[in-house]
């Protein structure tokens, strides 16, 4: 995710990136998921997305100023 400090929120609940991981990893229930990628000086980033039980599902997301 680029910036890698951009505020992430899936279906209106704030996730955080771990210290020292490039990534955000969210471990989710199967359905429709809505996301938001967000940093001030920057387009906000905004898709739904539909998981499956047991699926793994990669976003590389990289916001435009």
């Amino acid at each position: 995710m680029t910036p890698s400090d951009a505020q992430v929120t899936v279906d209106g609940e704030a996730w955080a990136a771990i210290a020292g991981l490039p990534e955000v990893v969210i471990h989710l229930p199967a359905g429709w998921h809505d996301l938001q990628v967000r940093k001030e000086g920057f387009q906000p980033f905004s898709t739904r997305v539909q998981l499956t039980e047991g699926q793994t599902t990669r976003l590389a997301v990289s916001l435009a100023r």
